[in-house]
């Protein structure tokens, strides 16, 4: 679980920062699908791994129910 863990701290230090930036153009551009999707991508691109897509799967739903 080490690799998984730390690649998931890559991952969320890579998106969190731009998450906050999406959010901000989405809020001018109301694109919230290519949002969406450009965020994934990124994700792949910084954690491919595989499992870790499980995992990222988990910790949004995680977020979404609070």
């Amino acid at each position: 679980d080490s690799p998984a863990t730390s690649c998931y701290f890559t991952w969320r230090k890579a998106v969190l920062p731009a998450a906050a930036r999406v959010q901000r153009a989405r809020k001018m551009t109301r694109n919230a699908m290519t949002m969406q999707g450009s965020t994934g991508s990124v994700r792949v691109q910084v954690c491919v791994v595989p499992g870790i897509i499980r995992i990222s799967q988990v910790v949004e739903i995680d977020g979404k129910s609070g």
